[in-house]
């Protein structure tokens, strides 16, 4: 009876009403819209943001974290929120970067970049004053005291070698210098922060190398010329002197930031550190393996495994030499431990 009622209802309100039936279609067809938009995945989000496409639009996002800040909701058709967020950064710079906004972001050490705003400076061309980019390009002895095993491995490894006193790396059946690799992980710093190429950095050298005047010279016309930036001077320290140094210095300058190149016969790891910068100033903060993802992979397992061979075999000759000098149980730790993050390697 009241489905009857209801029916009476309806066609009473239609007579009065001869336009309802033309919203009645188009409310149903702006829900099945809204039902297809609502099955949009990421890569067809990301495509109509590539095409520029006139269904894509952005509001502000009320989280209660102060993170989403940086974020717009992105809008499809002026209605619908889907489930995606895109940085305001990733906006600017046109790329296809979009996060799902249900997760968990915590605010990484990427998001922490602060980006110059060139157009409020006076000059094009901007200099980071009071401030030191520290490159340390760490290699040799190993912190155990054990420098003997990393020279033999050296004079008997394909992926590492000396030339003219510099250390070449292996790295896709190519060799580079540390230069070359640090060239490598600045442009990607540069296009990651988005630092302009005008953006001059000054830059302490750190080298335990055996470099003579010549070649420090040429390699400070390469930083400048290269990458922008002015070494104001060398520090031939030791690895752990190195650190100990930086360590200090560290309170008495305000702001530092320190990239470091470490390699020896066990690891090749790479580091960016930075400390709290002035209001007017680049901020500049990077995880340590953040920059080798993906790109050293290859590189650090061939290098893991060649390693766990050596030691292995330096470990037998140390038994049938018996000799008490050498710290054989120590070895045997080292090629268990290299042992264990190959196999932790191989089942990533």
């Amino acid at each position: 009876m009241s489905k009857w009622f209801n029916r009476i209802g309806m066609d009473i309100i239609r007579e009065r009403n001869p336009d309802l039936e033309e919203i009645e279609e188009a409310a149903s067809e702006n829900i099945e819209s809204s039902a297809e938009m609502e099955s949009l995945n990421k890569s067809q989000i990301q495509r109509l943001i590539s095409q520029q496409s006139d269904r894509i639009g952005f509001r502000e996002f009320q989280g209660k974290s102060a993170v989403w800040t940086r974020f717009k909701r992105i809008v499809v058709d002026g209605n619908l929120e889907v489930n995606f967020v895109q940085c305001n950064n990733c906006r600017r710079y046109c790329t296809l970067d979009i996060e799902y906004y249900a997760a968990s972001i915590f605010d990484p050490a990427y998001r922490k970049l602060k980006f110059l705003d060139t157009e409020t400076k006076n000059s094009a061309i901007l200099e980071i004053e009071n401030s030191i980019f520290d490159i340390l390009l760490l290699f040799g002895k190993e912190f155990d005291g054990s420098a003997h095993i990393s020279e033999r491995i050296i004079e008997n490894s394909n992926l590492i070698r000396k030339y003219h006193n510099e250390v070449h790396i292996c790295i896709d059946q190519e060799f580079y210098t540390p230069f070359e690799i640090i060239s490598k992980i600045f442009y990607q710093l540069r296009r990651l922060a988005s630092i302009p190429e005008v953006v001059s950095i000054n830059a302490t050298v750190v080298y335990p190398f055996n470099y003579d005047e010549q070649v420090l010279e040429e390699l400070k016309i390469s930083f400048t010329k290269t990458l922008n930036i002015k070494v104001v001077g060398f520090l031939n320290r030791d690895i752990a002197i190195a650190y100990n140094h930086f360590n200090q210095n560290r309170v008495e300058i305000k702001s530092r930031t320190i990239l470091t190149v470490h390699c020896n016969s066990r690891v090749l790891a790479f580091s960016l550190f930075q400390i709290s910068q002035d209001p007017h100033q680049l901020e500049i903060v990077w995880t340590a393996q953040s920059l080798i993802h993906g790109i050293y992979d290859g590189f650090r397992d061939a290098l893991l495994k060649f390693c766990v061979n050596k030691f292995r075999q330096y470990f037998q000759e140390d038994l049938q030499e018996h000799d008490l000098k050498k710290p054989v149980p120590l070895r045997c730790w080292r090629v268990k431990k290299l042992e264990n993050l190959r196999k932790q390697n191989a089942g990533t």
